[in-house]
């Protein structure tokens, strides 16, 4: 994988990898500005400018999200307890908090 990014979401794929989106980034009303590898379940969570709201919160597959977002690819190896943000859609992810 570390030689070719792609892996990353070709693992992703193959696992079936879920995650919460808040519902303007599910239904692709904004972009993907926050990401974040929850250390306690492994879960991932994909957050845009709107404040993220459980009620509200959408699970799908994380492969799909980076079908939409190429640049996703670039946070897959994220590992539990991490996250990564970007100023605006095409902007680089930065963080890695």
């Amino acid at each position: 994988m570390q030689h070719d990014r792609r892996a990353w979401w070709t693992r992703h794929w193959l696992l079936g990898t879920t995650c919460i989106q808040t519902l303007e980034v599910f239904e692709r009303h904004e972009p993907i500005l926050l990401v974040s590898h929850d250390a306690d379940d492994g879960t991932w969570q994909l957050i845009g400018a709107s404040d993220a709201n459980s009620s509200t919160g959408k699970i799908g597959h994380l492969h799909h999200a980076v079908d939409e977002d190429q640049s996703l690819i670039d946070v897959l190896d994220l590992p539990p307890g991490r996250s990564a943000v970007r100023a605006g859609l095409g902007k680089p992810w930065t963080g890695r908090l």
